[in-house]
Formats: structure tokens, C-alpha cells, sequence
């Protein structure tokens, strides 16, 4: 009977070691999955703020046309200048922002496999 009670007890310790590493492991994922959601956020609403400044002057550009000389090949070529400019600033932050989520969804991926894994039972 003894031997039996230091059986269980053993299985008993066994499992409960298992239940902690489980829970270590989660709440290591459960940070990192914190930390990912937080900078998505902030880095969306980064790209978002230079997507609307952005706006803001070719808006400006619209708004003051009559100012800028379009009657003249200078003037045109200026304001080409200027949208093309801007045109490689959108691309830059598209680009920027499908890195930066290629980045996230490999470390998603890897916690996904995370919360996936189940301890025998």
C-alpha cells in the first residue's frame, strides 16, 4: 500500500510539475502576444499619422493651386515633382507596414503552436 501511495504521489508531482510548465508557457505567450498586439497598434497608427499628413499637403497643394503657377512648364513640372514625391512616400509606408506585419504574423504563428500544445494527459 505504501509503495501505491508513492506511486501516486509521484504521478501527483508529475502532473503538477506539467500544470506549472503549461502555465509558465502561457503566460510567457500570453506577454508576448501582449507585446505583438501593443506595437501592431502603435505602428498602425504610425502609418496611419503619415498617410494623413501626407493627405494634408497634397490637400494643401490642391487648396493653393491657383498660387502655384500650372500655367507654366516650371509650375507643372514642380507639382509633378511634388506628387511623385508623395506617391513614393504612400509606397514607402505600404511597404513599410506589410514588413512589419510579416514580422508579426511569424512570431503569431510561432505563439499559435504555443497555446496549440497540450500536455499528455
Amino acid at each position: 500500500m505504501t509503495e501505491q501511495a508513492g506511486d501516486a504521489a509521484a504521478v501527483l508531482d508529475a502532473r503538477q510539475s506539467a500544470v506549472l510548465a503549461r502555465r509558465n508557457n502561457l503566460a510567457t505567450a500570453d506577454r508576448v502576444l501582449a507585446a505583438v498586439v501593443a506595437d501592431a497598434h502603435t505602428a498602425t497608427l504610425a502609418a496611419r499619422r503619415r498617410l494623413d499628413d501626407i493627405e494634408d499637403e497634397v490637400e494643401a497643394l490642391v487648396t493653393h493651386q491657383d498660387e502655384l503657377g500650372l500655367d507654366t512648364a516650371a509650375g507643372v513640372l514642380a507639382v509633378q515633382r511634388f506628387l511623385v514625391e508623395k506617391l513614393r512616400e504612400i509606397h514607402s509606408v505600404v511597404a513599410d507596414a506589410a514588413s512589419d506585419a510579416a514580422a508579426k504574423t511569424a512570431v503569431l504563428q510561432g505563439l499559435s503552436a504555443q497555446y496549440g500544445t497540450r500536455q499528455s494527459e
